[in-house]
């Protein structure tokens, strides 16, 4: 029998846990579970620690007395040799001015001055809507957020007429709440009163087996008012001469995504004045994200191919009937080019091959057709057409028509020019769910950057999909940025078991490590969402960036959960190029947010794959401005480990407005935090987010390389790293360093480091002297 099976440790080090020591720590820590409990929510005060869970298997003859006793002496170990370190308490008080960040917030005063309400409890697995009816009362949502602390939870529970044997500080959902179930943990988690917001709180939901929930219970139904400054104006960016913003709506169907991923006649793919390629196509998708992508890039046409769902405030709309893929590359060729030269063909059953021939066609402005088999001699004669590229296979002979083919993607490489951009694709991903067809995604974005699509081939697993790559950059050159397109299974992350507390840690690094060394070699970047439709999003706004970004997010960024201030070395990059003093964003705020309008958010806090810590989760429905994210939170990024994409925090950000995200796979340690600061370091220098993930990855690999026989932290976080979003994609900056940042120069052969301009010094109290002791 296993009763020790979850072990995790939440201690307020801040950044006292430098070097892994706040890892350490967690690892160390234990809670009993029974077999017999429902849920992972029994937790077992350890002396002084706050317990929450993490998947680890201790025999259960393992005394808590002994672990109490090594716990303690790791953790007075700990706080002498990291005393020196940055405070994890919130002191920074959001500037005034800041406030028109937020569209709609509640005011803290307000929950002053709330209805009356009494702390009540509800029966095991009750909701608090449902507990509080079996008083006759009302469940006052807005109050269920008051309690976040032992104090807190304590006077909650008296309120209720109860006791509590020791708290938690961790709570997962759905807290306050006290355990209930006698058969969890052999009864000793009886009493225990859990507080912490992590994932959701609501009236609805329920606490999980072992917890019966303390609710906040008025005579009266809470009326929740709220502040609203006034909406932002948005006014779209005009246009080059000669283009106008157009829109595509197409129903979800892959091949159709590869039909719409062309510019098209330039009247009507939104163009930019450096790309002149920038293709606005939503597929099968209609909610509160496209909606607002749709309100702000303001399309002057739309086209809706075949079966395509309408939306609210399209103006000009052009129907486009079309029955399947096939047909529809003729309707698309026939209304933008009445007339042309020239064409590009691909087989209607030869997805990889359609792959390829997109971006081909778009970057020479001709049509794309997929041949079904029938005779396109018809077609041909109409548009006049006396010059066809067939990719993938060879054509059909047609009478008057040169007929040239590109059998390969190296073919389809050296006849783009050799680009610097390379998509990587696995066509296989037709098959697979979920994460189905997101490889439809890759023309779209070869033609924004004007590169090409590689398809791997065969059974793929990690070390033969970096095998193909390596084999095409050895053949044909290396790009510079390289785009990961799909999910975990068409694109599996390079993972293994690390030699720091032995657990798997995941990465996507060792593809754009194409050479001998160990350096990342070019700029690297996950382009991921919840399914088509939502990567068709992404992937507009990413190409709409120009149009789509709006006055109130630029030069401004936010911070959110209860560990920020140990992200304050992220900081002063960002200010010295103009942005404001950061919005904090509190997770009551998030709750009466309708859209946040910042350009970055910086978060460190506990976490998990389905939430950032006192912040947004999977649940949010929390609008964004195009911006980028960065938590150093554990397994921010662990989309792979979920089984419904859309319980993943990080996927959850992309679909309502972030164009990219940075965070660790798996358990977290503080040492990423060098990768964080060098990435936006180089944000703030105007390089793309891939170039610097490249530059805050190669900074920890330096770190490996110098610190022979202690090199473990930084291996860990080598191990653990990942960005998802366009490699190439570059956040609008204010203005250019007010202060010379550091720098690293080659001189005749020597690198020759000079510091910045001014050094930036963060102070506060020694980590022992803020240690909040819990309850036990």
């Amino acid at each position: 029998m296993k009763c020790f099976k979850h072990v995790l440790v939440d201690v307020k080090l801040g950044y006292s846990h430098m070097l892994g020591t706040w890892h350490a720590l967690h690892l160390w820590a234990f809670k009993t579970h029974q077999p017999t409990c429902p849920v992972d929510k029994c937790p077992i005060p350890c002396s002084n620690f706050l317990i929450r869970t993490l998947s680890l298997s201790i025999p259960c003859f393992v005394s808590l007395v002994v672990m109490n006793a090594f716990m303690k002496l790791m953790f007075f170990t700990a706080c002498l040799l990291f005393a020196k370190g940055v405070s994890s308490e919130d002191s920074c008080d959001a500037a005034a001015s800041s406030r028109v960040l937020l569209q709609k917030t509640v005011a803290k005063s307000e929950l002053a001055t709330a209805a009356a309400f009494n702390w009540k409890l509800a029966g095991p697995g009750e909701s608090c809507d449902v507990g509080c009816a079996s008083y006759g009362m009302f469940c006052h949502g807005s109050q269920i957020f008051s309690v976040d602390s032992a104090q807190q939870v304590i006077a909650a529970a008296q309120e209720a007429g109860l006791t509590c044997n020791g708290t938690a500080g961790w709570g997962y959902e759905n807290m306050p709440a006290i355990c209930s179930d006698a058969s969890c943990c052999g009864g000793n988690c009886v009493g225990i009163c859990a507080y912490g917001i992590q994932l959701t709180n609501s009236c609805g939901g329920n606490a999980g087996g072992s917890y019966s929930r303390l609710c906040p219970c008025g005579n009266e139904a809470e009326v929740t008012t709220t502040t609203t400054t006034a909406p932002t104006v948005i006014v779209a960016k005009s246009k080059p001469p000669g283009f106008e913003r157009s829109l595509f709506l197409l129903p979800a169907e892959p091949m159709l995504m590869l039909e719409g991923s062309f510019p098209g006649h330039e009247a009507t793919i939104p163009a930019a004045s450096k790309t002149g390629k920038e293709p606005a196509i939503l597929s099968g998708i209609s909610d509160a994200a496209a909606e607002d992508f749709v309100k702000s890039f303001q399309p002057e046409t739309t086209f809706m191919v075949g079966a395509a769902q309408s939306m609210p405030g399209l103006a000009n709309t052009v129907q486009l009937e079309a029955t399947s893929p096939c047909s529809a590359s003729l309707v698309l060729a026939k209304h933008f080019w009445p007339e042309t030269s020239k064409a590009v063909v691909a087989k209607c059953d030869n997805y990889a091959a359609a792959l390829m021939a997109a971006p081909l066609a778009a970057q020479q402005s001709v049509p794309l057709i997929l041949d079904d088999g029938s005779d396109l001699t018809s077609i041909f004669t109409e548009l006049k057409i006396t010059d066809v590229t067939y990719v993938g296979s060879d054509g059909w002979s047609f009478g008057g028509v040169t007929v040239s083919t590109l059998h390969t993607a190296g073919d389809v490489f050296n006849a783009l020019g050799k680009p610097e951009y390379l998509a990587v694709v696995n066509p296989a991903d037709q098959s697979m769910s979920p994460f189905q067809s997101l490889s439809a995604l890759a023309p779209m974005l070869a033609t924004l950057r004007n590169g090409a699509v590689l398809p791997l081939e065969g059974d793929i697993s990690a070390a033969a999909a970096k095998d193909q790559i390596q084999r095409h950059v050895a053949a044909h050159g290396m790009p510079k940025f390289l785009a990961l397109v799909g999910g975990p299974q068409a694109i599996p992350l390079h993972c293994e078991t690390g030699t720091l507390f032995f657990e798997e840690k995941c990465r996507d690094a060792p593809y754009g490590d194409l050479d001998e060394d160990m350096f990342m070699d070019v700029a690297l970047g996950r382009v991921v969402a919840r399914d088509l439709s939502s990567g068709s999003l992404l992937v507009s706004r990413i190409a709409n960036y120009e149009y789509v970004r709006d006055p109130e997010s630029e030069g401004k960024y936010a911070m959110g959960g209860k560990l920020k201030s140990s992200a304050d070395t992220w900081r002063p990059a960002l200010e010295n190029v103009g942005f404001a003093a950061p919005e904090i964003v509190e997770y009551l705020d998030i709750l009466k947010l309708k859209k946040l309008h910042v350009s970055a958010f910086l978060h460190l806090d506990h976490a998990g794959a389905g939430g950032m810590g006192h912040s947004f989760s999977y649940a949010s429905e929390v609008l964004f401005s195009p911006s980028i994210f960065s938590s150093g939170g554990c397994s921010t990024a662990g989309f792979d480990k979920l089984s419904d994409p859309k319980d993943s925090v990080v996927l959850t950000l992309l679909h309502y407005g972030a164009v990219g995200f940075l965070g660790g796979p798996r358990n977290a340690i503080t040492g990423s935090g060098l990768v964080h600061s060098t990435f936006w370091n180089q944000i703030a220098l105007k390089k793309t987010m891939g170039e610097a993930f490249k530059d805050g990855w190669n900074n920890i690999a330096v770190n490996f390389q110098d610190q022979p026989g202690e090199e473990v932290i930084a291996k860990y976080v080598m191990m653990n790293i990942a960005l998802f979003g366009d490699p190439a994609f570059q956040l609008f900056i204010p203005g250019t360093p007010r202060e010379t940042p550091a720098e690293v120069k080659l001189e005749n052969g020597l690198l020759v480091a000079s510091g910045p301009e001014r050094w930036t010094k963060h102070k506060a109290a020694p980590a022992w002297q803020r240690l909040k002791m819990a309850n036990s």
